[in-house]
């Protein structure tokens, strides 16, 4: 399992401002799946989203298709969901 971050440095807007990747997400996810989940942020349905976005990231294989697991979440406040991309 891979674990990527995501973070925004800006002020409340904080994902309509500069953002900000690992090196790791640059190097090693397409940017289709980094598009994905900057898109899975922006919907996200809380009031208050953390500065520190938090990604696992797991190939899987169903019923023979392979698909991507991607579970999301942040600490404050708290949040948890759980995404496939195929």
């Amino acid at each position: 399992m891979n674990i990527f971050i995501i973070q925004s440095l800006g002020g409340i807007c904080m994902f309509n401002s500069n953002r900000y990747v690992s090196r790791g997400v640059i190097n090693e996810i397409p940017i289709e799946i980094q598009l994905f989940m900057w898109n899975l942020i922006e919907l996200m349905p809380v009031e208050e989203k953390d500065y520190l976005q938090i990604f696992n990231l797991s190939p899987k294989n169903n019923y023979g298709v392979n698909i991507q697991q991607i579970i999301h979440h942040q600490e404050q406040p708290e949040y948890r969901k759980i995404h496939i991309y195929n």
